[in-house]
């Protein structure tokens, strides 16, 4: 694979982040809509995998040592998939964008927690929690929900 240059890796960040503030992009939560056993998801436990292999099972809920799958989320783009995944370490977290072309193919990471300390990325990080902080508002948003009800005439 060609390595995706700075410039590249800055724009989708930010193509991303505004498509999300229009609205335009349906994120889900990882840990709730992916089942990472089953073998149609074996990329993406692939690529968890990559970054360390603790995997476990505590009373039925799948957890990762240096993920936070409650916090990190996917959203299917034409045949494919973009993900945002929470990173921990240490006492901090990060987001990892990552993109998936089709169904059948590897997850590519767009950054990697190793760029963290690069002052080139820093700008992407802080886009990338921009992100987390919109997405997570929109998955949680409870204004429409209460609306509807609101609304509701039996």
């Amino acid at each position: 694979m060609t390595p995706i240059d700075r410039q590249k890796k800055h724009d989708f960040a930010e193509k991303i982040l505004l498509l999300t503030i229009e609205e335009k992009l349906k994120w889900m939560r990882v840990s709730s809509n992916i089942d990472l056993y089953d073998s149609k998801n074996r990329f993406v436990q692939i690529f968890l995998s990559s970054y360390d292999s603790g995997m476990y099972t505590y009373k039925y809920k799948k957890l990762h040592r240096v993920f936070d799958l409650n916090e990190s989320y996917f959203c299917e783009f034409q045949n494919g998939r973009i993900y945002l995944f929470r990173y921990m370490y240490s006492n901090d977290s990060i987001e990892i964008l990552a993109v998936q072309t089709k169904n059948d193919s590897k997850l590519i990471a767009i950054n990697t927690p190793q760029e963290r300390n690069n002052p080139y990325s820093k700008d992407m990080f802080i886009r990338l929690r921009e992100l987390s902080y919109h997405v997570s508002n929109s998955i949680d948003d409870a204004g429409d929900f209460i609306d509807s009800i609101l609304g509701f005439n039996d």
